[in-house]
């Protein structure tokens, strides 16, 4: 649904979706969140992170540790330093 910006109209997102280099510059013409907008929900979110920095830092470290964990074997066992980072409860199956 990509238009240049001559065809958006109002209530439409602004959001470019190509580089400013390329031969057509297109914006994403999704509805707008809100009246008084200028992105969709999803561009508006981009555009306006509202997480505090030490959030962000935070949700990139689980991020990360979430890629690496990918990577492992499909048998390794983590430890309960990895899975607290993750956010995951390490109550053992004997205490449950």
């Amino acid at each position: 649904m990509s238009k240049p910006i001559h065809l958006l109209r109002r209530g439409q997102c602004r959001f470019a979706v190509t580089p400013h280099s390329a031969p057509s510059h297109l914006f994403c013409a999704e509805p707008v969140e809100h009246e008084k907008s200028s992105y969709c929900a999803h561009h508006a979110e981009i555009c306006f992170d509202r997480r505090s920095a030490e959030q962000r830092r935070a949700d990139a470290e689980r991020a990360a540790i979430a890629r690496e964990a990918m990577r492992k074997p499909k048998d390794a066992t983590y430890g309960p330093l990895l899975l607290s980072r993750l956010g995951i409860d390490t109550v053992s199956e004997d205490a449950a």
